[in-house]
């Protein structure tokens, strides 16, 4: 190999060597940047955006028997305080309407449970007592076509239940006792926000 070629190899060599220092300066930089980042993520979010209200109750539903000879379906209803204090009624309207600002003129904590089964009604609708013993208190009115559940009060970190029944026809056989179709009314609504409208 001649010698002007070994040295301008050996000059190309020697150039690379000196940015090793800033190529190492820029990714423990970069590597900071982003531990901090992490490291900080909540501080910031509350910093630059307040997180936005969100209601405390939530609600799911389950069913409990089915029996498809005489049409009479039972299912357990839940709300559930997903805060570390007491709510009554009142604080739940308050805080309903910080969580969905002005979309609605006179929040409605009422959850409202039409029936949804297949050609039948509701029979018997009435609070579990032995389950929520004093953890809270339900207002309940109920006809045979909807039910309305009012929270009066719910104890901190609470769950109360609801037994609902039902009497339909016989259901098509793909419903059964663990699926969410055995339900008389349509869960979709109280499951994605657990009050009226």
């Amino acid at each position: 190999m001649p010698a002007a070629s070994r040295s301008w190899l050996r000059s190309l060599w020697r150039d690379y060597l000196k940015q090793i220092p800033g190529i190492v300066a820029n990714l423990t930089t970069a590597a900071i940047l982003f531990a901090a980042a992490v490291l900080f993520q909540p501080w910031l979010q509350r910093l630059f955006s307040p997180p936005a209200a969100e209601y405390p109750i939530s609600c799911s539903a389950d069913p409990v028997s089915v029996d498809m000879a005489s049409g009479r379906t039972r299912s357990a209803f839940f709300i559930v305080n997903h805060t570390d204090g007491e709510l009554d009624g009142e604080q739940l309207e308050k805080q309903l309407a910080a969580a969905i600002g002005g979309q609605a003129t006179s929040p409605d904590t009422s959850i409202v449970l039409p029936y949804g089964g297949y050609n039948g009604r509701f029979v018997a609708v009435r609070p579990d007592g032995r389950f929520n013993g004093d953890k809270g208190e339900l207002a309940i009115a109920a006809t045979s076509e909807n039910i309305r559940i009012r929270v009066k009060r719910i104890a901190a970190a609470a769950i109360l239940k609801v037994d609902i029944e039902a009497l339909q026809s016989p259901s098509p056989a793909l419903v059964t006792p663990d699926t969410k179709a055995a339900l008389p009314f349509a869960n979709q609504d109280y499951e994605r926000r657990c009050y009226q409208g």
